[in-house]
């Protein structure tokens, strides 16, 4: 399991995200992409960041992902 912690220390150690940046987080929905939101938002205040959330639709899930 991946903590608050260890991914914050890997997003400054592989220079991925800049500070200050305007991050465009596209998600289905899912379990996978509303966890990375959730700890993009946890330490946005620290990087500075502006976050914005669209919702993607991969059209795997049939009718489900339109609700």
């Amino acid at each position: 399991m991946i903590t608050f912690h260890h991914f914050n220390s890997h997003l400054q150690q592989a220079a991925l995200l800049s500070a200050q940046a305007h991050l465009l987080v596209a998600l289905s929905g899912g379990p996978d992409s509303v966890a990375l939101l959730h700890l993009l938002t946890q330490i946005q205040k620290t990087w500075n960041w502006t976050l914005t959330a669209a919702h993607f639709n991969h059209r795997l899930r049939g009718d489900i992902s339109e609700t």
